[in-house]
């Protein structure tokens, strides 16, 4: 059997694992300098904790162990980079209150799901099953020439207690934002490179779109994101009560004008 640096396999091991096994994971999770692979760690703890039923988020700190690993790491690596951005952030999109607005408009070209499937992977992006799932579900009904205004929430301004999928939705409602078609998350990945949402301090944006059920019958988001392995279009859970980190973005629709 080939062995695996412990970043890969102990993903594999927290999908599978029983109750007992998530617990000794955790464990040794916290008490590991883990160099790689952060966000998909994160993305198999949720999922895992939400499958055996378990209260609460990160009861015991584990996931943030996990993302303080992963800011410490991007911090020194930013630190030692000799090349700066020749673009100030806030010169390309304009930010106010920790919400961002994109100056230019997205427009939609009817791109069905199957095809954002087959475009984003010959573009070298990365699919999760889960978001192939959602985009190859009845319920992605793509547009075409819809012009998306967009403003994305900062998850840093929401406390970490209260950034559910909930109170997230009732803060664009103060904000006169509007729910965007789940397309908005492919393009959002196609538009904007990794290097780009790091310039907006982002690790992940999540279209927040009416929910599509997953061959699982969940509810899912669809999530433009970038990680130290590369670029990916992937999902999480979708239901109000679901909690977020503070390091990504909720992406809604300024205005959104249907096409003739």
């Amino acid at each position: 059997m080939k062995q695996k640096p412990f970043h890969e396999s102990v993903v594999t091991i927290i999908r599978n694992c029983d109750e007992d096994g998530l617990c000794v994971i955790e464990e040794l999770i916290q008490r590991t300098k883990i160099p790689q692979n952060h966000e998909a760690i994160i993305r198999a703890l949720r999922y895992r904790r939400r499958l055996a039923g378990l209260k609460g988020d990160d009861p015991d700190g584990v996931i943030h162990s996990v993302i303080k690993q992963r800011d410490m790491l991007s911090k020194t690596t930013n630190d030692q980079s000799v090349e700066k951005a020749k673009c100030p952030f806030n010169s390309k999109w304009p930010e106010k209150d920790g919400v961002i607005y994109f100056n230019e408009e997205l427009v939609s070209d009817g791109t069905t799901g199957p095809e954002w499937v087959k475009r984003l992977e010959a573009e070298g992006k990365k699919i999760t099953k889960y978001a192939k799932s959602v985009l190859l579900s009845p319920e992605f009904k793509p547009t075409n020439g819809t012009k998306y205004k967009v403003a994305v929430l900062k998850g840093e301004i929401f406390n970490d207690n209260e950034r559910t999928t909930e109170n997230i939705r009732k803060k664009a409602d103060l904000l006169n934002l509007q729910t965007p078609n789940a397309e908005l998350a492919c393009i959002l990945r196609e538009r904007f490179s990794d290097k780009q949402l790091e310039d907006m301090g982002l690790y992940w944006i999540v279209a927040m779109h009416e929910p599509i059920k997953d061959f699982d019958d969940n509810p899912r988001l669809v999530i433009a994101s970038r990680s130290d392995n590369g670029s990916w279009l992937h999902t999480d859970y979708g239901g109000p009560g679901n909690w977020w980190s503070r390091d990504g973005g909720f992406a809604f629709a300024v205005s959104q004008v249907s096409g003739s």
